[in-house]
């Protein structure tokens, strides 16, 4: 771990633990190698033997937490000039979000009654 810079915060040692859970909690294979502990509410992190690997699993959490933060734009993902393979999914017209069945009505004191759908 570098030593922080004048005016800089030292990365303390619970947020690396934070970032990497999130890291570790997103893993398709971990999830699927401790399904019952993950339901049961239970579930065991495995914590990385090396300084090393921690770091970059925090920085993998990192990278998480920038995402599902929808409030910011991601650099190479939500903005800036975005890789190719994030085209595919995340392209999203005005088109795409009109409704096209119907949704409710109101009654005459206003209260919302579910529409018919498309079949009606």
């Amino acid at each position: 771990m570098r030593k922080a810079r004048r005016g800089e915060r030292p990365q303390a040692a619970s947020e690396l633990i934070w970032l990497h859970v999130l890291a570790i909690g997103f893993s398709t294979l971990y999830l699927k190698e401790n399904a019952e502990g993950v339901k049961s509410d239970w579930p065991r992190v495995p914590l990385p033997t090396t300084k090393d690997a921690l770091e970059y699993s925090a920085k993998l959490g990192r990278w998480l937490l920038a995402l599902l933060d929808a409030k910011n734009d991601v650099p190479g993902v939500t903005a800036g000039k975005v890789s190719e393979c994030y085209k595919v999914i995340g392209g999203i017209s005005a088109m795409d979000l009109r409704i096209t069945c119907g949704w409710g009505h109101a009654d005459k004191t206003g209260r919302i009654f579910p529409g018919q759908g498309l079949g009606g």
